[in-house]
């Protein structure tokens, strides 16, 4: 890795930083290619802006942060029944089991409405542009318009939201992607993408309805999972268990994984709750010249293949389930069928042959959770008739005061289809796999404490990269000193074997194991309105030879009351794609960024907020991206003929009231 390694270390050692490590790191798995980051920041993002107010807030929802246990929870729960609504957030320090750290963690994502405030309204609205200053290709005209993008290379983002806890919801979310055009015809007004809802909540017997967008999360999510899902991360015990929350409003720009129709949650007699849903929704697709029809993801309509592949499929959706919530037992059955007008089948490939094709596609599952004193047992059985099923089941609690463990155990047959799923797996979807989890946690003291764990799988059918059925393990071990509430330490070693093909020649396919490692080094610093963080990653890739690759990044912030700002500088040099750098950035409200810094260069932005009045906040991110080893970034049509990158975001935020 050369002397610029010998250098930064050198460098590490004079700067000291960061302020309290953000909850994110612990809640985000580390940097993995399989992972959908942007949805699991939207995720974190809409917990951000739309608090959980606690005088409302159900045990499943607190569950749901992946920052609780199931203890702490009921914990809060139950001083509020005691002691009457929370006067203030702060009042969290008097409820039993919740120690500091676990306090501030949770605050960013949870607020009180006084009682006398009660029935007042969270209501914003932002609007965002953002684009990258240099021309890319694609957005060069020649001959060949038809492979060029047609609109403008800004990304325009508006949102409206306007909630009222335990009583209502509305909110509309329009986009425009960069590459498309703003149009008016017959399937488009204007922006590309727009989404809405309405939420009406504890109307007598109806406890919760949506009509509009919105997503659903029973049982582990194994049937029907959507909301705020992590993976394998560095918190090892209460991101393993998934929370029975139903149906939520979707207000993302992400134009997949969620529902459009109606949804409904009716409380019946003796703790039973029943839940249904429809849902109509037009979806991309592509059809090749041998007649393969495939349902598309990322939402870009750019160019005219793009454009003409949108919203070529109407998929429905129907279900129901019926749950029992006692207090100890949380309990139910899950219906849910998909619908498609015509028969999805992909094109072959060696390792698709037990992919989903037709026209139907029908799931059915049961969930339970128990509560057990310090212990919560939880599972999920679903089966997709007239093919495979799935399970999932699990164990977490509290084996002494210092000491936290989870088990997990898992099956999903090769021909086992779920199109919303957000259960724990090593695949980006719980097909053609089984393995067994087991973490722990372990408080040395009340400043030092390790996380870990060991996850064991195997593919016993071909997939993606690997075309031999095979086995691979991961592991992951987490030591954090914690000084103060404003300094602490951490250091994260990964390590992660699984088998990938080396050669793709007829009729055998060799393959071989790689193994990929990953060392992260941060340190983090609060000096009350100014806070400094230092991270270093370290990775090598192995399989045949050996790889490397580096980053490290600076960061500093102040905050004043009414303007603040935060910065980094940051270097990187990988020597190739496997040992692409993950990092998180801070960015605009309601924005998140994970770059992966690939090649050897620097990375270099700020990030400011200035708050002129009271209701309105102005938002400017400006970001450099130097490449030393390189006269271009990016690829195909996002090609820049330079080896700087700048990119711009601008938005405004509004808050009435």
């Amino acid at each position: 890795m050369r002397s610029l390694i010998t250098i930064l270390i050198l460098l590490s050692t004079v700067m000291r930083s960061w302020s309290q490590q953000a909850v994110v790191d612990n809640l985000i798995p580390p940097g993995d290619a399989d992972l959908p980051y942007e949805d699991l920041y939207e995720n974190i993002a809409q917990l951000t802006v739309n608090r959980m107010d606690l005088n409302h807030v159900t045990a499943d929802a607190l569950l749901s942060l992946g920052i609780l246990t199931q203890k702490q929870a009921e914990a809060i729960i139950n001083y509020r029944k005691t002691n009457g609504d929370f006067l203030e957030i702060y009042e969290l320090q008097s409820v039993p089991s919740l120690e500091p750290e676990t306090i501030r963690s949770i605050i960013p994502y949870v607020t009180v409405h006084a009682p006398a405030l009660k029935g007042n309204s969270n209501t914003y609205f932002f609007t965002r542009y953002e684009r990258t200053l240099e021309t890319a290709r694609g957005y060069i005209r020649g001959p060949d318009s038809s492979a060029k993008y047609n609109g403008d290379p800004g990304r325009i983002y508006s949102r409206f939201r306007s909630t009222t806890p335990g009583v209502m919801s509305v909110g509309i979310t329009a986009e425009k992607d960069a590459g498309e055009k703003f149009r008016w015809t017959k399937n488009q007004h204007g922006f590309d993408f727009y989404s809405s809802h309405l939420q009406l909540m504890n109307r007598g017997p109806v406890v919760n309805a949506i009509a509009g967008d919105y997503v659903a999360q029973f049982g582990q999510g194994l049937t029907l999972g959507g909301g705020f899902g992590m993976g394998k991360g560095s918190e090892t015990i209460t991101t393993l268990r998934r929370s029975s929350t139903g149906f939520m409003p979707y207000s993302s720009a992400n134009e997949a994984g969620f529902f459009r129709g109606g949804a409904i949650s009716i409380a019946l007699p003796s703790n039973f709750v029943a839940h249904a849903f429809a849902s109509s929704l037009q979806r991309d697709a592509s059809n090749s010249e041998e007649g393969s029809l495939a349902v598309l993801q990322s939402g870009k309509h750019r160019t005219d293949t793009e454009i003409a592949g949108r919203h070529q499929l109407t998929e429905k959706n129907y279900g129901a389930s019926i749950e029992y919530k006692g207090r100890s037992l949380d309990a139910g059955v899950v219906l849910h069928r998909t619908l498609f007008p015509h028969p999805i089948n992909k094109s072959p490939t060696v390792y698709n042959s037990f992919d989903f094709s037709g026209t139907s596609n029908m799931n059915t599952g049961v969930f339970a959770n128990y509560n057990l004193q310090n212990f919560s047992l939880f599972g999920e059985l679903s089966q997709t008739i007239g093919n495979g099923r799935g399970w999932i089941c699990g164990i977490l609690g509290s084996i002494s005061r210092n000491i936290d463990v989870s088990l997990l155990a898992r099956r999903f047959d090769r021909n086992f289809y779920t199109f919303y799923s957000n259960a724990i797996s090593e695949s980006t979807t719980p097909k053609n796999e089984a393995g067994i989890y087991w973490g722990w946690k372990h408080a040395i003291n009340r400043k030092l404490f390790y996380t870990a764990y060991v996850d064991l799988f195997t593919f016993p059918w071909l997939r993606f990269r690997d075309y031999i059925p095979s086995a691979g393990n991961e592991s992951l071990v987490r030591l954090t000193y914690k000084r103060s509430k404003n300094f602490d330490l951490f250091i994260q070693f990964r390590d992660e074997r699984k088998s990938r093909n080396i050669t793709m020649e007829l009729p055998t396919y060799q393959a071989a194991m790689a193994t990929r490692q990953n060392w992260i080094i941060g340190s983090s610093m609060n000096f009350g309105k100014l806070s400094l963080k230092t991270r270093i990653q370290l990775s090598s890739f192995r399989q045949l030879k050996t790889s490397h690759g580096f980053a490290m990044a600076f960061d500093a912030a102040y905050d004043w009351n009414r303007f603040s700002i935060a910065t980094r500088f940051a270097v990187f040099d990988t020597d190739n794609f496997d040992n692409r750098q993950y990092m998180n950035e801070r960015d605009v409200l309601m924005s998140f960024s994970f770059p992966a810094y690939y090649g050897e260069g620097t990375r270099t932005y700020a990030v400011i907020r200035y708050q002129p009045v009271r209701w309105l906040d102005f938002w400017l991110k400006l970001a450099e991206t130097n490449y030393f080893n390189s006269v271009t970034s990016g690829s195909g049509y996002d090609t820049i003929n330079s080896n700087k990158r700048h990119d711009v975001k601008v938005e405004l935020v509004f808050r009435p009231g």
